[in-house]
């Protein structure tokens, strides 16, 4: 198996999150060496390979049924995996990052399960409204210049309304208060401390800052 995969298959670990995904990753990734592995002169030749359980390992990695399920698994898993990965890096903070993700996440579901995705955007869905749905994602996702100006985040009212209520809520005596909506203004015309940020400097060297 070494000789025509090139390595060993990833199993299953009993500490590491999305095991099962990792190893169906890696089979659909060794498939054709596995095939070529069956289908051997070695193989075939090997005396103790007539017995049950040999047959049963033998029989779905030449045929196609097996692995169509597996590329359907994959297919579900691999965009929530990406997005588990993202959320588990301990470097870069991922607050500004998970609410467009987790749409990035289903959007890639839909496109890579399309016979599935409806029960699985429903898993999704339930999990988000009941364990992650918080105003300070919508906020942070806002206040993110990777998206703010590219998406062009400001015209989105209701996102706006989401900042406004996460400030009054974590500062609701503050004395600058009154001037926090000039505030988001700046930040989105990039004038000021704003200027400072590499993402904005990107964006003002593509266009103008805009007046109010």
């Amino acid at each position: 198996m070494r000789e025509r995969c090139g390595r060993d298959i990833v199993r299953p670990g009993a500490t590491r999150f999305a095991t099962n995904y990792i190893a169906l990753s890696s089979l659909l990734k060794h498939k054709q060496g596995l095939r070529e592995l069956f289908a051997s002169h070695d193989y075939v030749e090997w005396k103790k390979r007539l017995t049950k359980v040999t047959y049963r390992i033998e029989e779905p990695v030449l045929g196609n049924s097996f692995w169509d399920k597996v590329r359907g698994v994959v297919g579900i898993i691999e965009p929530i995996y990406v997005v588990l990965r993202m959320v588990d890096n301990e470097t870069n903070p991922s607050m500004g990052s998970l609410y467009p993700s987790i749409q990035l996440m289903k959007e890639a579901i839909m496109v890579k399960a399309p016979n599935a995705y409806k029960w699985v955007h429903a898993i999704i869905d339930d999990r988000w409204e009941r364990m992650l749905s918080h105003p300070l994602h919508q906020a942070a996702y806002f206040l993110n210049p990777k998206y703010h100006y590219s998406r062009n985040l400001f015209e989105d009212n209701s996102l706006k309304r989401v900042v406004h209520e996460v400030y009054d809520h974590l500062f609701p005596d503050c004395p600058g208060k009154g001037t926090f909506g000039s505030e988001i203004v700046k930040f989105r015309n990039t004038v000021g401390m704003f200027e400072c940020h590499p993402a904005v400097k990107s964006r003002n060297a593509m266009m103008p800052c805009e007046s109010l």
